[in-house]
């Protein structure tokens, strides 16, 4: 039996027997009968065997179509666990692959849209500025390097892109590039603040040196100047001399007494404080100062305010300096202004202050190093630059938070959140004390 009819096309599938009970020669017409019982039954058997191959092949394809999935899902898995970013570009740095982290960082591209890498993850138009993709395609190393993303008016975010090149089979040149992003914002946050913790921890020892060495000099200077004073008549004009000497060496002692403050790693005596009492004696020092430059100051300050465990010098402390702060600013507009001075309870058991003025507000690109020791954020020639340096320091100690932010409508707020003393406290009633009417009795603007 043969599977095809041409002798060169045809294979042998098996032989045909015919048995016969007679001894006697099989005839030649029954022998030539056969052949077309025999062609038939070749197709029978090709059919059968072909049906077979066919069976094992699909099974084969199933095992296969089975191992596929079960790889695909496993790499899925992988892929979307990897806790950051990745995707895969081909050459013509079109996206072929993401992960789940990844791909929410994508934007949405309109319908029709390309699927550039840029498109989907970067900054710009077009490729992004010394991309390290084609470094990596071209050449085939890998690369790493930090970049910064801003778009879609959102807050910049530092990325750390490493780009590793993927071969195919014997090509030498890469095919694709793996591109692993993680964003590293927090981490560079994290390091700058370290930096600036090292830095100010430097400012408040080198402080210290300087106080101590500065301090003894002073002294004698303003014990000298006082007895030439009693020695001089109050209308001779080396009286007034005296007295510039005078104001300037004590103005060089408040500076030295806080550079030590500085450097103070421990508090004073802590006690229950009052802080709307605090606040008020705090702004008593400044309100004829205010007063004769046109400046209101409104309060708003709760009633039943829950005490605080605290200095109550270093509170005040903080309240004088932000005080003058505000001044200074509403000074550099050249127009009378207001100050405003808000307490109240602020989430689960914290106490918050606000001093909010209505100046010209702090430059952007300073308001981050507001907190600096002379940081020169503002124009302004009458402080020392480390008022808003010891507030920051003071408020931490007590385990507080202090921070500055633009005002509505202009100006600079200035907040403060401390610890309140456990206690239930109840629903505060709020009531201006002070403020426009108080301004006004006063003869204030």
């Amino acid at each position: 039996m043969r599977s095809g009819t041409a002798p060169d096309e045809s294979a042998t599938l098996g032989v045909l027997s015919l048995f016969a009970t007679s001894l006697e020669p099989v005839d030649g017409a029954l022998r030539s009968s056969l052949d077309p019982f025999a062609h038939i039954l070749a197709q029978l058997v090709g059919n059968l065997q072909r049906h077979r191959a066919f069976e094992r092949a699909n099974l084969e394809l199933e095992q296969r179509k089975a191992q596929i999935i079960e790889s695909r899902s496993a790499l899925e898995a992988i892929l979307n666990g990897f806790p950051d970013g990745l995707f895969i570009v081909d050459r013509d740095l079109r996206v072929t692959l993401s992960n789940e982290v990844q791909a929410g960082r994508a934007r949405v591209l309109a319908p029709g849209a390309s699927g550039y890498c840029w498109e989907l993850y970067g900054s710009c138009e077009g490729v992004c500025s010394g991309c390290h993709i084609e470094d990596t395609l071209n050449k085939g190393k890998s690369t790493r390097r930090l970049m910064r993303v801003s778009r879609d008016g959102a807050l910049a975010r530092e990325w750390e892109v490493a780009t590793h090149p993927i071969a195919q089979g014997a090509a030498k040149t890469p095919q694709a590039a793996l591109v692993i992003v993680r964003d590293v914002t927090e981490q560079q946050q994290i390091a700058h603040s370290l930096a600036q913790v090292e830095k100010l921890a430097a400012v408040g020892r080198l402080a210290a040196g300087i106080a101590h060495e500065i301090n003894n000099p002073l002294a004698a200077i303003q014990a000298n100047v006082q007895l030439l004073q009693e020695g001089v008549p109050a209308d001779d004009p080396r009286y007034e001399s005296l007295a510039i000497v005078r104001r300037s060496a004590e103005r060089a002692h408040r500076v030295v007494r806080n550079l030590l403050s500085f450097s103070e790693v421990n508090l004073d005596y802590l006690a229950a404080v009052d802080l709307n009492a605090t606040i008020r004696t705090a702004f008593e020092l400044v309100t004829h100062q205010a007063e004769l430059r046109g400046i209101a100051i409104d309060y708003q300050l709760a009633v039943g305010l829950p005490e605080v465990f605290a200095s109550r010098e270093q509170i005040e402390s903080v309240w004088l300096n932000l005080a003058l702060n505000a001044l200074d600013a509403i000074l550099e507009s050249a127009a009378p202004g207001r100050i405003f001075v808000s307490s109240e309870v602020w989430g689960n058991g914290w106490v918050r202050v606000a001093v909010r003025d209505d100046g010209p507000g702090i430059p952007p690109q300073s308001m981050a190093r507001v907190f600096e020791p002379f940081a020169a954020h503002a124009s302004r020639g009458a402080g020392t630059g480390l008022g808003l340096y010891s507030c920051h320091s003071v408020v931490k100690r007590h385990g507080g938070s202090i921070r500055a932010y633009p005002a509505e409508g202009g100006g600079t707020v200035f907040e403060v959140l401390l610890p309140a003393l456990p206690e239930d406290v109840a629903e505060l009633d709020y009531q201006p004390v002070g403020g426009a009417a108080a301004m006004a009795s006063r003869g204030g603007s």
